[in-house]
């Protein structure tokens, strides 16, 4: 990834609406209608999509997201199975955060058990998260930052910024409470290796997903 680069569209004060219909998925219809909404920083990218059948209720509806008991709020797609009514679909990507399942919010453990139930219609709403990459030089002070450590996440999401530390420095942007650190030099590792990567190198590349609003909302 790019210093500052965003998934999505290119960063504009605008507020868009569309309306498309995906291709037959296996044995599943899904269309979408896509409320995009953009900061003046390039923030996340709303949308949603809608899934009509299901016709092979194994594979439903082909996500699967992480569970964090820290930040039940953080409902992040972790994998993109490759059979289901998404599977084929390029709007959904890696890191996207689940916001509602037929508008309802909830922690991550509700969101992905109303996903699995397989009843359609279904609305699930997500957005592309802002993607940064943040050089680091540590040059002898600790890092300054607490992250959660679980197992089940995709990376390791910010509990905490300190006062003091490295990370206050780095170049590429401004780690946050509720960031997910995903790769460390554009490797992407479980959350112990990129814990390990980082406490052992002085000098190292870091990529982070930065959510909208609602994020840093639920967290206050």
């Amino acid at each position: 990834s790019a210093g500052g680069a965003v998934v999505g569209e290119a960063a504009a004060t605008e507020v868009a609406s569309a309306s498309t219909a995906c291709a037959e998925v296996g044995t599943a219809h899904c269309a979408s209608e896509a409320l995009v909404q953009r900061e003046d920083t390039g923030a996340a990218r709303t949308y949603m999509i809608k899934v009509t059948k299901n016709d092979s209720p194994d594979a439903f509806p082909g996500i699967v997201v992480n569970v964090s008991e820290a930040h039940p709020h953080m409902c992040i797609v972790t994998k993109l199975a490759q059979t289901g009514p998404v599977s084929e679909w390029n709007a959904v990507r890696l890191y996207d955060r689940i916001l509602t399942v037929n508008g309802e919010e909830g922690s991550a453990q509700e969101l992905n058990e109303r996903m699995r139930t397989g009843q359609v219609p279904m609305d699930i709403t997500l957005e592309h998260p802002e993607v940064r990459e943040l050089h680091v030089s540590k040059s002898g002070q600790r890092l300054g930052v607490t992250f959660e450590v679980n197992e089940q996440t995709c990376g390791l999401v910010v509990n905490a910024i300190h006062d003091d530390g490295a990370i206050l420095t780095a170049e590429g942007g401004k780690l946050l409470p509720c960031d997910l650190v995903v790769e460390v030099n554009g490797s992407a590792h479980g959350p112990r290796d990129l814990l390990e990567a980082m406490t052992d190198l002085e000098e190292f590349k870091m990529t982070a997903c930065t959510y909208g609003k609602q994020q840093q909302e639920q967290q206050e």
